[in-house]
């Protein structure tokens, strides 16, 4: 059931290219408010603290995502396959633009482009040590969609990585 508010907002997108460009805003929003909560907590109580409670917090995102996608939408499959027809409207992975590569047995996850650690570089803040964070995402959204995979990370920073390539990620059976 939508709401009037809804309702309202429907009737102004009018078409399929405004909803288009309203999921993008949406999308670039939740990026943006993620990288300035990281950022102001930083500031505020230092690197190890933003760390940890931004590993908190993913984890409980990673859980709660799965869930709301698993009750909207019609995840099909099993296994491997289950988790990345769930991993695709996760909406980093819309925002980051994850390669993926479904291999015999297992899913491989690659990022070349990372945002927040590119702006990082760029104000000499060093490589944001996201490891722990995309652990907890990963692990708890796996674990919510079908919890007979399990997640590797091959490398994420701080762990050294190709300078064309930030992560690589294994979903395999357990």
């Amino acid at each position: 059931m939508t709401s009037a508010a809804e309702e309202k907002l429907f009737e102004y997108l009018g078409d399929v290219e405004d909803f288009r460009k309203y999921v993008k805003l949406l999308l670039d929003q939740y990026q943006i408010v993620d990288g300035f909560w990281f950022s102001y907590t930083e500031k505020e109580y230092g690197i190890e603290t933003a760390l940890k409670m931004n590993e908190e917090i993913w984890g409980k995102i990673g859980t709660r995502t799965a869930k709301e996608i698993k009750s909207l939408f019609k995840i099909e499959g099993t296994g491997v396959d289950r988790v990345l027809n769930a991993l695709r409207y996760l909406p980093w992975y819309t925002i980051t633009s994850y390669r993926v590569f479904r291999e015999p047995d297992s899913l491989r996850i690659e990022i070349p482009k990372c945002v927040p650690n590119e702006i990082r570089t760029k104000k000499n803040l060093g490589e944001y040590p996201c490891k722990k964070m995309h652990l907890a995402i990963f692990e708890n959204f796996v674990k919510e969609v079908d919890d007979s995979i399990e997640v590797r990370c091959v490398f994420a920073p701080p762990d050294p990585h190709p300078q064309d390539l930030y992560c690589r990620w294994i979903f395999k059976p357990r």
